[in-house]
């Protein structure tokens, strides 16, 4: 696997432990682009992990959802497979 892809694996991994932290908080993509200054457009890119997140934006979604980040990224952080040296960032913890 190179390295884009496992970037990539690591986004949408991030992107659904945030996805899942504002289900639980019963916040609307609306809700949480208000409270961070984001479109629901972003929101909703960053989620679905197609749109690279810089640190102000991570850390805006984080405090919003009332998170801390390295919750969130220890949520999203690699497992080795049994058959495989490569990381694998689709398992993911409850952060809550």
């Amino acid at each position: 696997m190179q390295q884009s892809e496992r970037f990539d694996m690591f986004l949408s991994a991030v992107g659904a432990v945030l996805r899942h932290r504002r289900n639980g908080l019963g916040l609307g993509l609306e809700q949480l682009a208000s409270l961070t200054g984001l479109s629901e457009s972003e929101v909703s890119q960053i989620e679905a992990g197609v749109s690279d997140v810089d640190l102000e934006t991570f850390a805006r979604l984080v405090l919003a959802l009332n998170a801390k980040p390295s919750e969130v990224v220890r949520a999203a952080e690699c497992r080795e497979p049994a058959s495989s040296q490569e990381p694998f960032y689709g398992d993911f913890v409850r952060i809550y």
